[in-house]
C-alpha cells in the first residue's frame, strides 16, 4: 500500500488515500479506499469532551466580535422602528417628510414587511454563496442606499422604493448575525451571545427613540447611514464563519479562524472541525430534494415556523412596533408622546439584560414559557387600557394611561427577557450547519407573512373588533405558544451539534431512500 497526501497537510488535519492492490488469478483489481486520519473524523463527539476543552478557549475575541456586530444590529433596530417613529411626521408633513394620506400610510407600513420577507428568502442562498461576513457588509451597503433615497425623496414612488430596499436589507441582515455568532461561539456562551445580538438590536431601537427626542427628526436618516458605514469599516476585523468555510472545503482557513478565535493554546480545534464534518457527512448523504422528507430537518423546522409565527401574531410587530407612537398619542398624556412612549424600547432593552443573566440558571424551555406567559398577561393589561378608555366614553383616564404604559413595558420586556431571546437562538441549536440558513429563512419568512397581513388588516380588524378583543387574541396566541413549547420543544442547553441532531433522528425516519 502507498499513501498519497492530498492538499496542504496539517498535524491535526491530515487526509490520506490508501491504494490497495489485490490480485486474483485472472484479473488485477484496484481497490481504492479513502480514509481520513483526523482522529476518526466522522465519529460523533461527546459534548462533555468539547465542553471541557472549551474551558481553555479565550473569550475576549468573541466579545470583540459582538461589539462589531453591535453596529450592524443597531442599524437593524433603527430600520425596524423607523416607520413607526417617523409616521407622525409624514402625517403632518413636518421636518421635510413627505405628507401621506391614510391609505398611503397603510401601504408605507405594510409593504415593508413584504420586502423583509423577500430579503429573508434571499438570505439563505446569499449566505451560502457569499458567506456570512459578505452578506452582512452587503446589507449595510443596501441600507445606506435606501435611506439616502428616502431622505432625498420628493415623491411617493421614490420614498416607497427606498422603503422597499430598506426592508430587503433588513430581511437579509436580521438573522445572519445570530447564525454567524452561533458558528463562532463556544457552546456554553451560545445563549449569552444570542441574547447579546438581541440586546444590541434593542439598544439600537432605544437609541433611535432617544435620537428622535434630542435631535431634529430630519437628521434621523443620516444616523442610520453613519452606523452602517461604521460597521462596514469595522467588518475588516470580523472573521468568516468556520462552519461555512468547512462546508466550502476550506479546512485550512477554518482551522486558522478557530485558532484565532480560541487562542494558540486551545487544544480543541480538531474536535470542533471533526464534529462539523461529521454532521456535514450525514447531510451529504441526503439529497437536496429529500431534505423536505427528512425528519431531522422537518421536525425542528416545524418548531421554528410555529414559534416565529407566534411572534408575528403576538402584538409585538402589530400593533406595538408599528402603531405604538400613534397609540400613545391617542391617550392624552400631558408630556409629549414621543417622550412617554419610551417604555416600548426600554422594556425590550431591560428584558435582554435580564435574559443574559437568566440563561445561566433556567433551561431554555422554562425560560421561553415564562416569558411568553408574561407577554400574554401584558397583552391583557393593554386590552384593559383600551377597555377602560371605552367605558369612559372614549376619554382616556389616568388608570388607562397607567395600563398602557405598564402593558407596553411588560410586552416588550417579556419579549426581551426570554421569548424573543430564546426563539432567535433556537435555529443555531436545532438546525444542522447546512440547514441553518434555509431553516431560519423559512421561519422568519413565516413571521413576516403574518406581520404583513396583520399590518394591512389591522385597521379593519380594529373597526370590527376593537383593541380589547385584538389584545385578547394576541394573549391567546402566546398562551397557545407556551403550551406548544412545553409539549414539543426539546431542551438544547449545553448540547453539542451531534447531540442536537440526534434529538430528531429515529429509526423509522421519514426520509428513507
Amino acid at each position: 500500500a502507498r499513501t498519497v497526501h492530498l492538499g496542504p497537510v496539517h498535524p491535526q488535519t491530515e487526509w490520506t488515500t490508501s491504494l490497495c492492490h489485490s490480485r486474483s488469478e485472472s484479473t488485477d483489481t484496484l481497490v481504492i479506499s479513502t480514509q481520513q486520519t483526523f482522529s476518526n473524523m466522522f465519529i460523533m463527539q461527546d459534548s462533555d469532551s468539547i465542553l471541557s476543552l472549551q474551558q481553555d478557549a479565550r473569550i475576549w475575541v468573541l466579545v470583540f466580535n459582538s461589539v462589531i456586530l453591535f453596529f450592524h444590529n443597531a442599524v437593524i433596530g433603527f430600520n425596524s422602528y423607523y416607520a413607526g417613529i417617523t409616521l407622525p411626521y409624514h402625517k403632518t408633513g413636518e421636518y421635510g417628510y413627505i405628507p401621506l394620506t391614510e391609505e398611503e400610510s397603510s401601504w408605507y407600513l405594510s409593504l415593508h414587511p413584504l420586502s423583509i420577507l423577500i430579503g429573508s428568502v434571499m438570505s439563505n442562498p446569499a449566505g451560502e454563496m457569499l458567506g456570512r461576513k459578505k452578506v452582512l457588509v452587503l446589507t449595510n451597503v443596501i441600507t445606506m442606499v435606501s435611506f439616502t433615497l428616502m431622505n432625498y425623496a420628493r415623491g411617493l414612488p421614490l420614498l416607497l422604493t427606498g422603503r422597499l430596499l430598506s426592508g430587503l436589507a433588513l430581511g437579509m441582515g436580521i438573522l445572519i448575525p445570530f447564525v454567524h455568532m452561533s458558528e463562532i461561539s463556544i457552546i456554553r456562551l451560545k445563549p449569552v451571545l444570542a441574547t447579546c445580538m438581541n440586546l444590541s438590536i434593542g439598544v439600537g431601537v432605544l437609541m433611535f427613540y432617544m435620537f428622535n427626542m434630542i435631535v431634529s427628526p430630519s437628521f434621523l436618516p443620516y444616523i442610520v447611514i453613519i452606523f452602517s458605514f461604521i460597521f462596514i469599516v469595522a467588518a475588516i476585523f470580523l472573521p468568516e464563519s468556520p462552519h461555512w468555510l468547512i462546508r466550502q472545503g476550506d479546512i485550512e482557513r477554518a482551522e486558522n479562524v478557530l485558532r484565532a478565535l480560541r487562542g494558540d493554546n486551545y487544544k480543541g480545534v480538531e474536535h470542533e472541525i471533526k464534529e462539523v464534518l461529521s454532521i456535514v457527512k450525514q447531510e451529504a448523504n441526503i439529497q437536496t430534494r429529500s431534505r423536505w422528507r427528512n425528519r431531522a430537518f422537518l421536525y425542528p423546522l416545524g418548531i421554528l415556523v410555529t414559534l416565529f409565527s407566534s411572534i408575528g401574531l403576538s402584538g409585538m410587530d402589530a400593533p406595538l412596533n408599528l402603531y405604538g407612537p400613534r397609540m400613545f398619542s391617542e391617550f392624552g398624556f400631558e408630556i409629549p408622546y414621543k417622550y412617554i412612549m419610551l417604555p416600548i424600547p426600554a422594556g425590550a432593552v431591560l428584558g435582554f439584560i435580564v435574559s443574559a443573566g437568566l440563561v445561566h440558571f433556567l433551561d431554555k424551555r422554562i425560560h421561553c414559557i415564562w416569558a411568553g406567559l408574561e407577554m400574554a398577561a401584558s397583552c391583557g393589561i393593554l386590552g384593559l387600557a383600551y377597555l377602560t378608555k371605552e367605558l369612559n366614553g372614549g376619554v382616556p383616564t389616568a388608570l388607562s394611561q397607567i395600563y398602557l404604559c405598564v402593558g407596553s413595558l411588560g410586552l416588550t420586556f417579556g419579549y426581551g427577557a426570554g421569548y424573543g431571546a430564546v426563539i432567535y437562538s433556537l435555529p443555531g441549536d436545532l438546525l444542522s450547519p447546512q440547514d441553518k440558513t434555509t431553516g431560519i429563512s423559512v421561519a422568519h419568512t413565516c413571521r413576516m407573512l403574518w406581520t404583513a397581513g396583520l399590518v394591512k388588516l389591522y385597521p379593519y380588524l380594529l373597526d370590527v373588533f376593537g383593541y380589547p378583543v385584538m389584545f385578547g387574541f394576541h394573549s391567546l396566541i402566546l398562551v397557545a405558544s407556551a403550551i406548544f413549547i412545553y409539549r414539543f420543544l426539546p431542551e438544547t442547553k449545553n448540547k453539542s451539534l451531534s447531540e442536537l441532531q440526534n434529538l430528531f433522528v429515529r429509526s423509522d425516519s421519514i426520509d428513507s431512500a
